[in-house]
Parts: structure tokens; sequence; C-alpha cells
């Protein structure tokens, strides 16, 4: 059902036009209809493991330099820490403001990087702290080419690193 109002707005001078569609909720449809979702899902899994396999080097070099970084810096401002926990939280100086070293972020793109070289593409889409660090490098990176891969778009990447991101391994729209 679609609703269309429309209001004058004096004050601001203008006219408010305003749709409103009201989609009810349906019941899934028998598997092998055109609306099995299992069987979508399980392409969109494909697609998405083909998507990473695209870009992995990048996604590699990306991690790497930032895996590099991190340690440069924690490196470089050793004498700097002003906390550190048993969890791996490491807190630094750094021209007047602070920096921070997380254990658990760098060994996250260690073991990202290492399922990726293995072409492990479906346990790094189902690993919520893998997808987060890959995010993280490649977005940071002033040294990431941005083009596309064949017939695979950089956006489409980006969107469906966001999306798990957002979502969760387990569900994508």
């Amino acid at each position: 059902m679609k609703t269309t109002s429309i209001k004058i707005n004096r004050e601001n001078r203008n006219v408010e036009i305003t749709v409103s569609n009201q989609i009810p909720f349906t019941k899934f449809k028998e598997a092998g209809s055109d609306f099995d979702l299992d069987s979508i899902r399980n392409r969109r899994t494909g697609y998405n493991m083909d998507l990473l396999s695209a870009f992995s080097k990048r996604i590699i070099a990306s991690l790497q330099r930032r895996m590099d970084a991190c340690l440069n810096n924690l490196q470089n401002h050793v004498d700097d820490i002003v906390y550190c926990d048993e969890v791996g939280c490491i807190l630094y100086k750094r021209k007047g403001s602070y920096g921070k070293f997380n254990l658990p972020s760098y060994s996250c793109m260690v073991d990202c990087v290492a399922a990726l070289k293995q072409s492990n593409y479906k346990t790094v889409l189902e690993e919520y702290g893998w997808i987060d660090q890959i995010l993280k490098a490649i977005l940071n990176d002033t040294e990431q080419d941005h083009s596309d891969e064949g017939c695979f778009k950089w956006s489409e990447l980006i969107s469906m690193l966001c999306e798990k991101h957002m979502f969760g391994p387990d569900r994508t729209c």
C-alpha cells in the first residue's frame, strides 16, 4: 500500500511531498523456488569468496603495511609507554597525544593474512575481527590501489566488507 501526502509549509516557503510504502511481511517459499533464500545465500557466499580472491593480494599488502606501521610505531615509542595491560593494549605518548598498539587486533591481522595466503576465503568471511582489520587496513592505506579487478568492482568489495562488519558473518543482504 502506498500513501502520498502533500503539505504546504508557508514558514519555509516550500511544498513537502511524502511518499510512504508499506511492505507486508511474507513467508518464504519452498526450497527450489525462485525465492529459495538458502540457495541465494549460498551463491552469495561463493560470490563473496570470489570477490575476496580477486583482491586478496592487495588486501594482504595493505594488512602487511598496517602491521609494519603498528610495530614500527610501537618500537619507536617503546620508551614512551604509559600503559600496558594483560590483554595486550599498550598506550604510549606521541607528540602531545597518545598512540595505541592492540595485540588482539595485531593477531587478527596475522591470522587473516595467513588465511588469505592459503585461499581460505570462507573462514575470512566468517571472522568478524578479520573483516574489521581488513577494512581498517585498506581504507587507511595511502598506497592502496582502488581500481577494479577484472569483472569485480572495488566498490563491491568495500560494500561486502561493510555489510559483514555491520551485520556479522552470518547475515548479508
